[in-house]
């Protein structure tokens, strides 16, 4: 992707180079400073009448062309709202399609909301947001007095709007309040109440978010898996034997995901959770570094014992057993390995 930056702080376009195409009919890194004074519960509730507010627009105070190298490319600016600073890095990396923006904010406000917008070029009515293993759609606009009621949705690691043929998605790493109406789609990113604790969120945060352009909807991307790389990134070590790799666990032809590799509580074995991720029935080989001979299939409580038939990997050295599994849409499967 090319990305250009307006004059204000924020994203004035991100174009998609592979697919020749603007992926943003208005800005995307708008930074905006609501009131947010709930009806009740100070610290937990955000009122829908915040939107007929007018927001407060962070102005951009500095920028600097930090990296240009082959591999990335970094810009940091500073901006300010209220009484508080924002210092962004924008990022972008050889070979990724996400546009990825870590922040670092003083907060210093009073009953103030902190959202970021964009406004992406795809025509969709529905907003699909991750859940706990699986995904979720929420109507994009307010037809009826339920459909005005999810003004707020709470979600996990990504947000979506996609048609047909191509779709937008935010992911972040810590910030779960997230709204699409009238062709914006926006994130909470701070706020500040006074009650119960007055000092509540006031001070230093980090957090990082980010813009994923994609072709096809949002099931048939990679904004899933690039959503969790930015949450869970890779852990580094050094290893003496450079002369071959292998992997713990592995899963072969379909959308499954290893999710969970624990102790298990009673402290016998190893538990190993697995979820299909788009919402398809899917078949998938499991395979393992570890002899999976006496893997038996256990609930989410850790009990039972069905037998699972493992059988000797082929035609990579790296494994020593696998598994055939199936998994329904949205499905969690539990295993137990070893006792």
């Amino acid at each position: 992707v090319r990305v250009r930056l307006a004059k204000d702080g924020t994203i004035a376009s991100i174009y998609d180079i592979e697919h020749a195409r603007e992926t943003l009919a208005g800005p995307a890194n708008r930074l905006l400073l609501w009131e947010d004074y709930p009806y009740s519960w100070d610290a937990w509730d955000i009122s829908h009448y915040y939107r007929e507010t007018t927001p407060e627009q962070a102005k951009l105070v500095s920028r600097t062309v930090v990296e240009t190298g082959p591999l990335r490319a970094v810009i940091a600016q500073r901006l300010t709202v209220g009484g508080s600073t924002i210092d962004q890095l924008i990022v972008l990396e050889a070979g990724s399609r996400l546009v990825r923006i870590d922040n670092t904010a003083e907060w210093n406000e009073s009953h103030k909301q902190l959202r970021v917008a964009a406004e992406p070029a795809v025509h969709a009515l529905t907003a699909t947001y991750e859940i706990q293993f699986g995904a979720v759609s929420r109507p994009g606009h307010a037809n009826t007095s339920w459909d005005a009621a999810q003004f707020e949705v709470a979600a996990q690691r990504f947000a979506d709007v996609s048609q047909a043929d191509y779709g937008f998605g935010v992911v972040n790493d810590c910030k779960y309040g997230h709204s699409f109406r009238d062709g914006i789609i926006d994130l909470t990113l701070l706020r500040s109440p006074k009650d119960p604790d007055p000092v509540a969120d006031i001070g230093t945060h980090e957090f990082a978010f980010g813009y994923y352009p994609h072709s096809g909807t949002w099931s048939q991307s990679e904004l899933l898996e690039t959503a969790h790389e930015l949450n869970s990134p890779p852990l580094v070590s050094r290893s003496a034997d450079r002369s071959a790799s292998s992997s713990w666990f592995d899963v072969a032809g379909g959308r499954v995901k290893v999710e969970t590799v624990k102790l298990a509580e009673d402290r016998k074995g190893m538990i190993l959770r697995l979820y299909e991720t788009r919402g398809e029935t899917q078949r998938v080989v499991l395979r393992s570094a570890l002899a999976l001979d006496g893997m038996v299939e256990v609930d989410l409580l850790e009990q039972g014992n069905a037998k699972v038939k493992a059988a000797r990997a082929s035609g990579d050295a790296r494994y020593a057993s696998e598994v055939a599994l199936e998994f329904g849409p949205y499905q969690i499967r539990s295993f137990r390995i070893g006792r």
